[in-house]
């Protein structure tokens, strides 16, 4: 089976490479698609348009933290937007191609890297998305904790008090969320929860059959 993770960016300790490796030593091909080159050599050497991707993702992040001036929302509180992204469903298709990938999984997807909505445009394919967070099942938050409006999103309590900035944020974040359940929808994707804690917490927005509860690979080197 030929795999691409997408995601950020990826260290040696990062559950996806943990994960990409175990699927490496089982005989599967495993490939890269980051926002940030790695340096460790695992990775590294099966990151794919790594140049292009490094310049294109930088784009995308200053454009993330314009908006978040913008935006009013604390500086601590992570909250994501994607609005520079346009162009990662062409090269994911492209790759897609080139490798003959049978599953793309994506991990953590925030700071501007990859929308909810160049997801949906890959409905086609087989998918599977891990909750590392909650980003992508939120209006933009990735950590809501015990927030009253995660359902709906419709009243954020993060939106600016500024009529015209909360109004547009406001659109931003209903766009998310129905973008979100209609990928919940589709047939060919499949969620994963690491933790019981996540799998409950967005299991009212899941179907049971499409969601599953799997732990992070932890690694044998990771025993010693």
């Amino acid at each position: 089976m030929n795999i691409l993770h997408i995601a950020y960016s990826l260290s040696e300790s990062s559950a996806a490479t943990r994960l990409a490796y175990a699927q490496d030593s089982s005989g599967d091909k495993v490939y890269f698609l980051l926002g940030q080159n790695s340096s460790f050599p695992f990775v590294k050497q099966r990151q794919l348009l790594n140049k292009i991707y490094f310049l294109l993702s930088f784009v995308s992040r200053v454009l993330y933290k314009i908006m978040k001036i913008f935006s009013n929302i604390e500086k601590d509180e992570v909250f994501s937007f994607e609005i520079f992204d346009f162009y990662n469903p062409f090269f994911v298709k492209k790759l897609v191609k080139q490798y003959n990938i049978d599953v793309i999984h994506f991990h953590w997807c925030g700071a501007g890297f990859f929308s909810l909505r160049s997801i949906n445009n890959l409905k086609d394919y087989k998918i599977v998305i891990t909750f590392h967070d909650y980003h992508l099942a939120t209006g933009g938050c990735h950590i809501p904790m015990g927030c009253k409006e995660f359902i709906s999103c419709e009243r954020c309590p993060l939106l600016p008090r500024n009529k015209f900035f909360a109004s547009f944020f406001g659109r931003l974040i209903k766009e998310r969320k129905k973008l979100f359940l209609e990928l919940a929808k589709n047939k060919n994707i499949r969620f994963i929860s690491p933790s019981k804690y996540t799998y409950d917490f967005l299991s009212s927005g899941i179907e049971e059959k499409k969601h599953y509860l799997i732990g992070n690979v932890i690694g044998e080197k990771y025993y010693k």
